[in-house]
């Protein structure tokens, strides 16, 4: 999977965005915003955020396994697969 920076920095500019046009006034922006990014709120709901953008990474080819430090485990199988869908869904996968 080929990589790069404009990729990997594309999560860390949409949450930017987001933050931005919450501090702008109207929440119209804003909303829109974080719907966009609902796959991913969704997962940090139900596995908790360390857990999914850990697995994000290494998805994305940006850290090797395991990718926690101990004591912390990451996401079983399935749940990967979530985050992978997430992605795609997003745009941030080839």
């Amino acid at each position: 999977m080929r990589l790069t920076l404009a990729r990997a920095g594309r999560l860390r500019k949409d949450s930017d965005g987001g933050s931005r046009a919450a501090q702008s006034g109207p929440a119209g922006p804003a909303a829109v915003l974080s719907g966009q990014l609902e796959p991913l709120w969704g997962l940090f709901r139900r596995h908790g955020s360390l857990r999914v953008i850990f697995a994000a990474a290494s998805h994305l080819g940006l850290t090797a396994e395991p990718n926690l430090p101990l004591p912390l485990r990451g996401l079983d199988e399935t749940a990967r697969q979530e985050v992978a869908a997430a992605l795609d869904i997003l745009g941030l996968t080839s």
